[in-house]
């Protein structure tokens, strides 16, 4: 078993970004409030890719991952079979989880300002974590999740529609809103693509040269460690 932790992933991934950022900003000009924002949504990510992809677990001999399609089988077997506070921190933490990105995204982007393209796109990104735990086999892979998720995040977009309508009638308010907010045709989930793409070009190797090692050498987790302890 190869177990590959977060720290130098996260790091290279807040490299990139800085760069990319600083880059943008020299071509483009910016904004401050923008860029608070843009920063929070950020750190939202990071959080995110912790807690759903690391650490990321590998067996080699027993790749066996979990994969529920049934909606709502996962939800019903943590009420009925776990303990409430297993059950609580497992539906309401998945909910949680995506409720900033409902809240953050409508602020830097107007076409997300009404309630479905936001909540399509929440579900789109769980569906993507859902998927990368599947390549990985290293987690269980599960329909609630998402379904949780996209809950999550129409929530966020709740409470900022709230907020948005209680500040905009301030005038200071409405002008930080105008300052964070972009008209874009470019979809934007699609818009730090360049960013996303540099971090896995550097971090796949890292990972591939680590899982090469355990699995080759000699140590106890490796094949060859494997093999001469079963001989």
């Amino acid at each position: 078993m190869v177990i590959i932790n977060a720290p130098a992933t996260l790091l290279i991934a807040t490299a990139v970004w800085l760069i990319w950022r600083i880059v943008t900003w020299r071509r483009r000009g910016g904004d401050v409030v923008r860029e608070f924002v843009v920063t929070a949504l950020f750190l939202v990510t990071l959080l995110i890719v912790q807690i759903t992809q690391f650490p990321m677990k590998i067996i080699f001999y027993d790749w066996a991952s979990v994969i529920n399609l049934v909606p709502f089988a996962s939800i019903t077997q943590l009420i009925q079979h776990t303990n409430t506070q297993v059950a609580f921190t497992n539906i309401v933490g998945n909910v949680v989880l995506f409720m900033p990105l409902g809240f953050l995204l409508p602020i830097l982007f107007r076409s997300l300002q009404r309630p479905w393209p936001m909540i399509w796109r929440g579900a789109a990104i769980s569906v993507a974590i859902e998927l990368m735990q599947l390549i990985t086999r290293a987690r269980a892979v599960d329909i609630d999740d998402v379904i949780l998720n996209t809950l999550g995040a129409a929530l966020g977009f709740a409470i900022y529609r709230v907020v948005a309508t209680l500040i905009r009638r301030f005038g200071l308010g409405r002008r930080l809103l105008d300052r964070a907010v972009a008209d874009t045709e470019r979809e934007p989930l699609l818009i730090p693509l360049w960013p996303i793409g540099v971090t896995l070009l550097i971090a796949i190797p890292m990972v591939l040269s680590t899982i090469s090692a355990a699995t080759l050498g000699g140590g106890p987790t490796g094949i060859v460690g494997d093999a001469l302890s079963r001989t």
